[in-house]
């Protein structure tokens, strides 16, 4: 969290920023232990959160593909979650994660794809009555759509 507040507050380059949350991430998994493994990831709360915000960093810097390869082992995760059935205690992070992801791939031109998550954020959100989350879905969609 250090590093992120030293990055949000332009202290720390985004290079910099990426490299303390490589390093911290070493700490408890390899990296190619995540990203070469094609099938569905557990990580704790603090793995997850270390390959979002690096993702974010990469995607602030424009380079869409760096930030796409460190947030697909998340979205891989998210999308066992739907299979699942979604408990309170995991909806913040499927719904920052897949809030994310539509944006990340509107912005890669996989507009569809961004399309079909967004719609099923607004249909999980109106179910379970988290009205907050319906806006941030239809300003992604309507980006989208506009693109």
């Amino acid at each position: 969290m250090e590093s992120h507040n030293l990055y949000r507050e332009e202290k720390r380059t985004a290079e910099e920023h990426i490299e303390v949350l490589l390093k911290a991430l070493q700490y408890t998994i390899k990296l190619s232990d995540i990203t070469e493994y094609k099938g569905v990831v557990f990580l704790p709360t603090e793995e997850l959160e270390i390959l979002y915000l690096i993702s974010v960093a990469y995607k602030e810097q424009g380079e869409l593909e760096k930030a796409y390869q460190y947030i697909e082992p998340i979205w891989r995760y998210c999308k066992q979650l739907e299979i699942e059935q979604l408990e309170d205690g995991r909806m913040g992070v499927y719904e920052l994660i897949m809030g994310y992801m539509s944006s990340l791939l509107g912005d890669m031109g996989m507009f569809d794809e961004a399309n079909e998550i967004v719609d099923k954020l607004i249909k999980l959100a109106l179910r379970l009555r988290r009205n907050t989350e319906v806006h941030p879905s239809l300003y992604n969609k309507a980006w989208n759509n506009n693109k």
